[in-house]
């Protein structure tokens, strides 16, 4: 089928039951034995139209696009009067997913990149990863398979098999918690309850084997270098244990941490004041 006026083809059928349809003398539109081919110009990119419901309003028009400078395929929709992209395949079977003509997923030889917060059953995501699940499923579980079985840990909120609240570092291999912050703040190390017995505790350590000579351990980073241990009362220093040299364990007091006592070796020293044994008040002088 020819145009008259010039004798350009229009269509043209074959005897095999293929058509092809042409625009300036070139075919733009072929059916084949494998499907529909789409041609762009010659140096242009070639594109294809679907408009729903008689393409009156733009949110009805959207496009594939295929770039004849470069290996990109796009998919596009009609948004206040411009296209813009949904998702684009590239080169090597990457992947980029859009939003509003910015870049939110893409597909790398390393791996994948998101640009903006990740939400996992959470459609307001607030953070890099946002998490959302009922109890502790709501967790990162991190699996290294070099070991025999497989090591298994897991961030939790909440503390394993005590409280749907709080956080916990939890043992999948051995079932244990190993580290748990509760609702109130309160730390424990080895222990699942850090806030346990009469007084408030903060931190609550366990030894983690039956043969443990220490549930801390704190090092200095020279050999003269003291490690110590402070307590401050809302910022000020009230008292603090020292270890100096090889062989000195002091206990300061006051703002300035003064040594009160020193064990040397085998003795005690006491630097200033009484001894008391017993009775408040009454003790030796020294």
């Amino acid at each position: 089928l020819n145009n008259e006026a010039n004798n350009e083809p229009l269509a043209k059928l074959t005897e095999n039951g293929a058509v092809e349809l042409y625009h300036n003398d070139v075919v733009n539109f072929e059916t084949n034995g494998t499907g529909i081919t789409v041609y762009g110009p010659e140096g242009g990119d070639a594109y294809i139209y679907l408009h729903a419901d008689e393409g009156d309003d733009d949110a009805d028009k959207w496009r594939f696009q295929a770039y004849s400078s470069s290996s990109k395929l796009i998919l596009q929709n009609k948004a206040s009067g411009g296209w813009e992209s949904n998702f684009e395949a590239l080169g090597n079977g990457a992947i980029k997913l859009d939003y509003d003509n910015s870049t939110k997923f893409e597909t790398l030889s390393t791996g994948a990149k998101i640009n903006g917060y990740l939400g996992v059953n959470q459609s307001s995501p607030a953070a890099g990863i946002h998490l959302t699940a009922a109890n502790d499923r709501a967790c990162i579980r991190l699996e290294n398979t070099y070991d025999t079985p497989d090591n298994v840990w897991e961030l939790q909120p909440g503390i394993n098999g005590v409280s749907n609240t709080g956080f916990c570092i939890y043992d999948v291999t051995d079932s244990a918690n190993r580290l748990v912050i509760d609702g109130s703040g309160h730390v424990g190390i080895g222990t699942s309850s850090p806030n346990v017995g009469g007084h408030t505790k903060s931190l609550s350590i366990s030894s983690l084997a039956s043969a443990a000579r220490s549930g801390i351990n704190i090092e200095g980073n020279t050999a003269n270098c003291h490690a110590c241990v402070e307590m401050r009362n809302n910022g000020t220093l009230v008292s603090g244990i020292y270890s100096r040299g090889t062989n000195r364990l002091q206990f300061g007091t006051g703002a300035s941490g003064t040594v009160a006592v020193e064990v040397n070796d085998k003795n005690l020293e006491i630097e200033d004041g009484n001894l008391v044994i017993g009775t408040s008040g009454h003790g030796i002088d020294f």
